[in-house]
């Protein structure tokens, strides 16, 4: 529990599909009368009398043995291919406003060492994002667990929000997607495509782009989960058999029509309600040379506490030459003060001497209670392209 009552909460449970294995044992009896030859038949009844049964009658000794096999085994099933998720880094992605997330931290010895402590146990890195915020991931599909000639197709991506015992997560992951009547699904491939054969050691990329939003409940807290789920429709390719008299054209794979999707987690990542608010606007939208323009930066306060931050500007990259100038004019450094829920604006103008991408100045903007960047323009490399 932090200082404003925000709790945080793990749902994060590993990756789906990844190194899930499923084995299964089996035990096998096979019981069966063998006969024996006419020979060894007449041998028998030379050499063994004929028994009288309980009714007096004789019976005719038995020439047939009863054998019986046992064999125990097991099988390990797993997915025929891998995932691989990363991230795909924005052109202007969303400023981290005070995210308490180990990341987020000033360059503080000691505030590293701690953060450094609170992430040594844990499986793998997460990614800070902000209520709200949107993250786009890249997904690569690889066929490592099929051998020889065989291969099989990809029908379909789609994503889902989470699985049935996550119901209860406070953050929900959406998929971002201008399809309105195909609002989970990420790609589809067509029947006769050839991209959608993977043979081993092929691979199946694809991009998506999701939001997180916090419930109302949880809006002081943060939570650590997953970017959601990718679901992949998938089946195994037959292979194409020779002239048979039984009319058989394939062996191998059984062709199937629906089989059993493979479900796959999303990157780990750390979800919070930062304690500020803060929107990034260029005035005007598409900057040209020579003409000066504005760059604004809206803070807000979402704590019930006073807020002192610490600002300052720095030059742009130090790879500019001579002829890329960008010259800026507005605050430099100072402080900032903020009262519970209010907003307050920053802007300074820039003019640019050459067309292209052009890197903005990096402005940062620190919460002095939190020890956490509100705005690090620095690590982001911000940039505007310049028009004519």
């Amino acid at each position: 529990v932090d200082e404003n009552g925000g709790t945080r909460t793990s749902f994060n449970e590993g990756a789906m599909g990844d190194a899930e294995l499923c084995e299964t044992t089996f035990d096998l009896a096979i019981i069966y009368r063998q006969g024996r030859p006419k020979t060894q038949q007449t041998r028998s009844r030379r050499r063994a009398k004929q028994r009288p049964s309980q009714d007096g009658t004789n019976e005719e000794p038995d020439t047939s043995d009863v054998v019986q096999l046992e064999y125990s085994g097991s099988v390990v099933w797993t997915t025929p291919f891998s995932a691989e998720f990363t991230e795909v880094h924005r052109l202007q992605k969303a400023c981290p406003a005070g995210s308490r997330h180990p990341s987020n931290y000033r360059n503080e010895s000691s505030v590293n060492d701690a953060a450094a402590d609170d992430n040594s146990d844990g499986p793998e890195s997460e990614i800070a994002v902000v209520d709200g915020e949107r993250v786009t991931s890249r997904c690569t599909l690889e066929s490592t667990y099929i051998s020889g000639e065989m291969s099989l197709e990809i029908r379909g991506v789609t994503f889902e929000k989470g699985v049935a015992d996550e119901s209860n997560i406070p953050c929900e992951i959406r998929l971002v997607s201008s399809d309105a009547m195909n609002q989970g699904s990420i790609c589809a491939t067509e029947t006769n495509n050839p991209v959608r054969k993977l043979k081993k050691g092929s691979k199946f990329g694809f991009v998506y782009t999701v939001q997180a939003k916090m419930d109302d409940d949880y809006k002081r807290g943060s939570v650590s989960t997953n970017l959601g789920v990718v679901c992949v429709d998938w089946a195994p390719v037959p292979l194409q058999a020779g002239v048979s008299d039984a009319g058989v054209k394939t062996h191998g794979p059984l062709s199937v029509e629906g089989g059993a999707p493979v479900k796959f987690r999303g990157l780990a990542c750390y979800v919070e309600s930062a304690p500020f608010d803060v929107r990034i606007d260029i005035s005007p939208n598409s900057p040209r040379v020579g003409v000066p323009f504005d760059v604004i930066y809206k803070l807000k306060n979402k704590t019930p506490n006073h807020q002192l931050a610490s600002l300052s500007v720095a030059d742009g990259s130090t790879s500019m030459t001579s002829s890329d100038i960008l010259l800026i004019s507005g605050v430099i450094n100072g402080e900032l003060q903020l009262a519970p829920g209010e907003v307050q604006t920053l802007t300074y103008t820039a003019m640019a001497s050459v067309a292209g991408e052009m890197k903005l100045p990096a402005l940062s903007v620190s919460a002095n209670r939190f020890k956490t960047w509100v705005i690090d323009d620095g690590t982001i490399n911000r940039s505007v392209f310049i028009l004519p």
